[in-house]
């Protein structure tokens, strides 16, 4: 299964090779250096899709801060955003489709720029026996008329 720490790191890697600013996550709480990103991760419980697959859906919130908001920027921002995660997200040697994508604005003051990214990951179950393997099978055949047992 797809551990959520990589699917997060992934996303903020991507982040770092595309964006010039720091990345803090949400466990931070000294003071950001702006413009920076703040991520999280946000999942929602497991789904079983059938006896072999489970779902989990995901939300990556991505908050855009800026010392002085500059509208412009912003939109470059946003179409940047656009252009790396509208449609998937590259985790190591797996491709997750992105399903929904969208941008508003939050804060006091209506200035701060936040991105919700949702992610539907389905991945396999392995499940694990719980009875003793067998150990010996004796496969007899015994024919009706005659009562012969055939090895």
């Amino acid at each position: 299964m797809l551990s959520l720490s990589k699917i997060l790191k992934a996303f903020n890697d991507t982040l770092k090779q595309n964006f010039n600013c720091k990345i803090y996550g949400k466990e931070t709480n000294k003071e950001y250096k702006m413009p920076c990103f703040s991520t999280e991760l946000v999942v929602s419980p497991m789904e079983k899709m059938n006896k072999h697959i489970v779902k989990t859906e995901l939300t990556i919130n991505c908050a855009y801060l800026m010392e002085t908001v500059d509208q412009v920027e912003q939109y470059k921002i946003i179409e940047k955003m656009r252009e790396l995660f509208l449609n998937y997200l590259v985790i190591e040697d797996r491709t997750l489709h992105i399903k929904e994508f969208r941008q508003e604005y939050t804060g006091e003051l209506n200035d701060i720029l936040e991105f919700q990214i949702d992610i539907d990951v389905y991945d396999n179950i392995v499940n694990r026996d719980i009875d003793h393997p067998i150990e010996r099978v004796d496969l007899r055949l015994k024919r009706k008329e005659t009562d012969e047992i055939y090895d």
